[in-house]
Order: structure tokens, then sequence, then C-alpha cells
């Protein structure tokens, strides 16, 4: 049996591990559905990852359709790294701005991360999802995917293990006010260099 070893599993292979799925259909499609409490026959129609707006960015864009209509879901995953300040309200309002626009029924904020992430504070979006619940459906899912489902579980044992032991980013309140001066600057003088959004602080420890 081959050895996997996975020991710098980011956020960004999870991205796309579940983007993977959800575009090539299947069980896991229409499991991840029903923990969102959706009905199923959904269809994908759009499946984004990284989409920035003037509020923020969603990890995940998705848009599905339906007999009743379009559902629009908007996920943010996490390993380690701290929620940004009001990144769960920005969710919610891009969220409203989307309702607002009347091409959709609904539209559903998700965030997805290991359950230590969570602990016991409210997180601010509809619907909490966890790597230990992706965890258990590769593991017990009969589902054809033979060795690449023993990646995929590799990777999400990783990611759980790094949640639990990784790096943690201590927010530098200075730090991060001068690169969001910055960024605002840029943004009225230069914005043809769409310079990215700072993220809040840096990291200053390790555990």
């Amino acid at each position: 049996m081959t050895l996997i070893s996975l020991p710098d599993t980011c956020e960004r292979d999870i991205d796309l591990l579940l983007l993977e799925e959800l575009v090539a259909g299947g069980e896991f499609h229409t499991w991840f559905l029903g923990r969102l409490g959706m009905e199923q026959g959904l269809r994908l129609l759009e499946a984004r990852r990284s989409v920035k707006t003037e509020n923020g960015e969603s990890d995940l864009d998705l848009l599905f359709e339906g007999e009743m209509g379009q559902v629009r879901i908007l996920v943010e995953n996490k390993i380690d790294a701290p929620l940004q300040p009001l990144q769960p309200e920005r969710y919610a309002q891009r969220a409203s701005q989307y309702v607002n626009t009347g091409l959709y029924r609904r539209v559903i904020t998700v965030v997805v991360a290991p359950r230590i992430y969570f602990g016991e504070r409210p997180t601010g979006f509809d619907v909490q999802v966890l790597y230990e619940e992706l965890l258990d459906w590769f593991e017990q899912a009969d589902n054809g995917l033979d060795n690449r489902r023993r990646y995929k579980i590799a990777l999400f044992r990783s990611a759980i293990e790094r949640g639990r032991s990784g790096w943690k980013l201590v927010p530098d309140e200075r730090v991060g006010a001068f690169w969001r001066s910055y960024w605002e600057l840029a943004e009225r003088v230069g914005s043809e260099l769409s310079m990215p959004m700072p993220k809040q602080g840096i990291p200053r420890q390790s555990h």
C-alpha cells in the first residue's frame, strides 16, 4: 500500500478537493447539498474559487439550479488562520447583495473548518461544516474512488492535524493598520495594480 504523507496541507488544497467533487457530481454532491439543508436534484452551473469583490473574498462561490430556481452558496474555508475582522458580516453582506438582484431564491454562507477551530464560539455563517464530517464521508462512502479516496482521506487527516498543532496568526494592530492604509491608497491612485485586500495583522508566533 502506498504511503501518503502530506505535511504541508493548506486551505487551497481543500478548496480544490471540494471543487473537484462538486463538479464531478455523484454521491458527494448529493451529501453536501443535504448537509446544507438543500433539496436534491440541483445542478451545478458555476464553480469558482477565490472570488474577489469590493467587500472581501469568497473562497468558493457555487451556483446551483433546480426546479424552484437558483441557489448561490458562498464558502469560507479555514484550517488554522483566524477569521478576518467582520468577515462573517461581509459574507452576509455579499449574500444580501446577491439576493437583492432577484436572481436567486436563496443564498447560503458556509464556513468549513476542523472541529477544534470552532470551539464554543458562534461563527456568524448560516452553516458550519466540519472537516471531520467530510473525512467521515470519504472513509465510509462506497463510491468507486479507490486509491483516489485514500489520497483525499490523507488530505483531510493532514488538515485536521494542522488545525490542532499548526501555526496561529496573532494579529498585530499596528501592522494591520499600516497595510490597510496602504491598500486603500493603492485602490485610490493605482487600482489597476489589483492589490489584494490585506489580511489581519501578521503571524507573530507558531503555536
